[in-house]
């Protein structure tokens, strides 16, 4: 039997037709939801897992010498953790002992050290060298270097500050030192209990790779 008269004229649906949670995520096309529908000036608190993604900075620590520094070929300690009514670490922290770091994590972490030198004459050259252990300390490698002065050939050296990353893969393992090298008498690096005259920092970045 055929069907006399028209064809209802098709309303479309609009949201407040569907019943709550009856969308779902199998029913989103992929990408289908971009900035334009996220208000940026909310706060949305997410309680779920990101694979594959950072979650920010979670490590970041600063140390600093307590007083001048003149051994040559020495591990750099009398340190202490950086305690200015501003500063504040995030996380857990670097652990310290007689100049060797640990870290509390793996991760990539950039390591930087700011170095303020005091020496005796212009043609000398003092450096302060970064090493790291992936051993429990038995071998180091240099990963960077801080140099004043002059080489023999009167070229001026004078970075005073330098970083590097470095991946640590396992935190039992991995320890981090800085280490003088060529400081002739009267050479120190300057250290001060108030003040950032020498100051080292370790940033975690993100996962280690």
């Amino acid at each position: 039997m055929g069907y006399i008269g028209n064809f209802p004229t098709a309303v479309p649906l609009s949201s407040n037709d569907l019943n709550d949670g009856i969308v779902t995520t199998a029913k989103i096309a992929n990408d289908a939801v971009d900035n334009t529908k996220l208000d940026l000036t909310d706060n949305y608190a997410f309680t779920g897992t990101v694979t594959g993604a950072g979650g920010g900075i979670t490590e970041a620590d600063g140390f600093r010498l307590i007083s001048d520094f003149s051994s040559s070929g020495a591990v750099v300690s009398n340190l202490e953790r950086i305690d200015d009514a501003t500063f504040s670490k995030i996380g857990t922290g670097m652990t310290e002992s007689s100049g060797l770091f640990t870290f509390p994590t793996t991760g990539l972490y950039m390591v930087t050290a700011n170095c303020t030198f005091q020496a005796n004459s212009p043609d000398l050259q003092a450096s302060v060298y970064g090493q790291v252990s992936t051993d429990s300390g038995s071998n180091y490698d240099t990963v960077l270097r801080v140099i004043f002065g002059y080489e023999a050939s009167n070229t001026k050296f004078e970075t005073n500050a330098q970083s590097s990353y470095v991946n640590v893969t396992n935190a039992t393992n991995f320890r981090f030192r800085f280490v003088t090298d060529s400081f002739s008498a009267g050479t120190n690096i300057n250290g001060n209990t108030s003040e950032n005259y020498t100051a080292f920092f370790f940033i975690r970045l993100g996962d280690s790779i």
